[in-house]
């Protein structure tokens, strides 16, 4: 985590903000706020097995990161 803030591409978080299993906010948030150039895509009412329970937003989120990498 010490390396976050040095990352130089694109980083796209995605969540769920039901999780039951982590912190969504210390974790992909403090994700979030360390690395200032990401995006932060929170599912509303998904836990913690998002690709599986909210595949197709999983995998726009995907196509986002791919946008934004290719500039």
């Amino acid at each position: 985590s010490g390396g976050y803030r040095d990352l130089k591409m694109p980083v796209t978080i995605v969540t769920g903000d039901s999780d039951r299993l982590i912190d969504v906010d210390a974790h992909s948030g403090r994700f979030h706020r360390d690395v200032r150039h990401s995006r932060l895509i929170q599912l509303a009412e998904e836990g913690h097995m998002i690709h599986y329970t909210a595949t197709e937003a999983v995998m726009k989120a995907i196509e986002l990161a791919l946008k934004d990498a290719s500039g």
